[in-house]
């Protein structure tokens, strides 16, 4: 494949509406829309902590800030937070709990620790391609945003 599909509003709805015939429904819509809303990749999702998007009362960040260590171009950025999406992560962190610590990962795979990079993307490539948009890929959240199409 070339270049990811940018999604348009149908196929994102699409995308969403699959997401809830998974066995981690929750977990699977929030990591779909923090790409479609903020444009992250995936190895940036993938390096999200809790402490990240939440400050210490539990309420989602309006804004935060990715370390250089959490980014592929290994230099430090703000990422915004809309609406829509801050509610999104405050019905994702009730589902979570409030054990889970400030340091955790934001998505944690099977074996307890963060996802891999490589693991989020293939996450988006069975999301995309068993929803039926063969050409969409873990970079068609980055061109959403670029392109202004965030949901």
């Amino acid at each position: 494949m070339a270049q990811a599909e940018t999604l348009n509003e149908a196929q994102i709805k699409r995308a969403l509406r699959f997401c809830q015939t998974r066995r981690h429904v929750m977990r699977d819509r929030t990591i779909l829309l923090l790409s479609l809303h903020t444009g992250l990749r995936a190895i940036e999702i993938a390096a999200l902590r809790v402490g990240d998007v939440f400050n210490d009362d539990g309420a989602a960040r309006m804004q935060f800030t990715l370390a250089a260590s959490q980014t592929k171009g290994d230099r430090a950025r703000t990422v915004f937070v809309n609406k829509s999406l801050r509610q999104q992560l405050e019905v994702y962190k009730a589902w979570l709990g409030s054990c889970v610590t400030q340091d955790a990962p934001l998505f944690a795979s099977q074996k307890g620790g963060h996802f891999s990079a490589n693991t989020m993307c293939q996450l988006f490539l069975v999301i995309y391609k068993q929803c039926g948009l063969k050409n969409a890929s873990s970079h068609s959240g980055e061109l959403c945003r670029e392109m202004g199409d965030g949901v």
